[in-house]
């Protein structure tokens, strides 16, 4: 079952036109056990980079075993994406929104240099789904020609 995992986990973005995705073209994955988020139990998977780059992350991801769904990342850049930037920490966390798997908080931790540790919290507070109802279109108004009366040179509009 493990083996699916990985051909399961591919979550593509573009930056900068390279492509980056959890897959084993960019990294190497590791089973670690089991780990659990809120008392629920998930795949425990290492992934680490394979090569430097600060759009890859190294850390653990929590798997979902029935979905196989990404539940939630920790770890860190494989290379510091600023000089500024010392021993930065990412935790994102993915869960189900009505029929969508999203992302539903994250947290980023990085001492500044010269101005101390930062820590940024994004969470969703809330959703909201819009459903396009679908309506017949409008009837379409005959288009209004000018037209001139034979004989009379009075222009008349339809």
């Amino acid at each position: 079952p493990i083996g699916g995992v990985f051909n399961m986990i591919r979550l593509d973005y573009n930056r900068n036109r390279t492509k980056v995705s959890f897959s084993r073209e960019d990294y190497n994955f590791s089973y670690l056990g089991q780990g659990s988020i809120d008392g629920a139990s998930y795949l425990l998977l290492g992934v680490t980079p394979k090569r430097q780059d600060k759009d890859l992350l190294k850390g653990r991801i929590y798997v979902d075993p029935s979905s196989y769904q990404i539940r939630r990342f920790e770890g860190e850049p494989a290379k510091s994406p600023s000089w500024w930037l010392k021993d930065v920490h990412l935790v994102t966390d993915y869960g189900q929104v009505g029929p969508m798997w999203l992302q539903t908080s994250s947290k980023g931790t990085a001492d500044v240099r010269w101005f101390g540790t930062h820590v940024m919290t994004a969470r969703d507070i809330g959703y909201r789904s819009e459903v396009a109802r679908l309506q017949p279109a409008p009837a379409k108004k005959p288009v209004r020609r000018p037209t001139t009366a034979v004989g009379v040179g009075i222009l008349r509009v339809r």
